[in-house]
C-alpha cells in the first residue's frame, strides 16, 4: 500500500471513530481497517529500512513478497535479521507503542475470525490507540537504524512516507545478499490474487440463487 493510500484508509477511519453513534458492526469494521493501516505502514516501514541500509526499493519489494508479511511475529524476524533489537525491548516511546500495539494484536485475530467479539469500549479505545500509531510516526522515525558502511554506523530512520532516494552504485547492495539475510529464495511460489472474471461470474451466480436454498446448495 503507497503512502496515500494508507493516509486515505488512516482519514476515513479517524472520520468514522468520531462518528458518536457506532453500533457494533461499524466498531469492529473501523477496528478492522485501522489495524490493517498499521499492518501496511508497518511493511512500509521495514521497506524504508531495507533500503536505508543500501538495497534498491525493488529488491525489497521482491523479497516482501516472498517472506509474506502478515503477522506481529514475522516483522519481528524481519528486523531482528535486518540488525535491529527486539521491538518489544526498543526504548521510550518506541518501544511502548510497539508493545501496546502487539497487546492489541490477539483483538484483531479475535474479531477476523469471528468466533467471538468484545467489549465495544475495548474495541473502540483500541482503535483510538492504532490511530494514534498511525497519525504520529515519530515512534517509528526516531529509530536508530543500522547503516552498512566502513564506520558500521547507525542513522535515525527518518520519514517513513516521503519518496525514497536514488541509491548510487557505489552504495548498491545485491539483491542475493538481502535474500541470505532474509533466507527467502526467487523460487519460492507466491501466492495470487483471485480472478476478477471469475468472482464477477460468481457473484452473479451466486444473486440468482433463491432465499430459501439452503447453503450446501451453492456451488461456490
Amino acid at each position: 500500500m503507497n503512502p496515500a493510500a494508507i493516509v486515505s484508509l488512516t482519514q476515513s477511519c479517524i472520520v468514522r471513530h468520531r462518528n458518536e453513534r457506532h453500533d457494533i458492526g461499524q466498531i469492529i469494521a473501523n477496528f478492522l481497517a485501522a489495524w490493517c493501516a498499521w499492518e501496511a505502514l508497518r511493511t512500509r516501514f521495514i521497506r524504508v529500512i531495507i533500503h536505508k541500509q543500501g538495497w534498491l526499493i525493488n529488491d525489497a519489494d521482491a523479497a516482501l513478497k516472498i517472506v509474506r508479511l502478515s503477522s506481529t511475529q514475522s516483522a519481528v524476524w524481519l528486523l531482528l535479521r535486518l540488525g535491529l533489537t527486539e521491538p518489544s525491548q526498543w526504548r521510550g516511546e518506541s518501544g511502548q507503542t510497539w508493545r501496546v500495539l502487539l497487546s492489541i494484536e490477539p483483538l484483531r485475530h479475535r474479531l477476523t475470525h469471528g468466533f467471538q467479539t468484545a467489549d465495544p469500549k475495548l474495541i473502540l479505545v483500541a482503535t483510538e490507540v492504532i490511530l494514534a500509531a498511525l497519525t504520529n510516526q515519530h515512534w517509528l522515525e526516531s529509530l536508530e537504524v543500522p547503516v552498512c558502511d566502513k564506520r558500521k554506523s547507525q542513522n535515525k530512520l527518518g520519514s517513513i512516507m516521503s519518496p525514497r532516494t536514488t541509491l548510487s552504485n557505489n552504495h548498491r547492495r545485491s539483491r542475493q545478499e538481502l535474500f541470505q539475510i532474509l533466507e527467502v529464495s526467487e523460487g519460492i511460489s507466491k501466492s495470487t490474487l483471485p480472478s476478477l472474471s471469475q468472482l464477477q461470474r460468481r457473484a452473479e451466480k451466486m444473486k440468482g440463487v433463491s432465499p430459501s436454498s439452503t447453503a450446501s446448495s451453492i456451488d461456490i
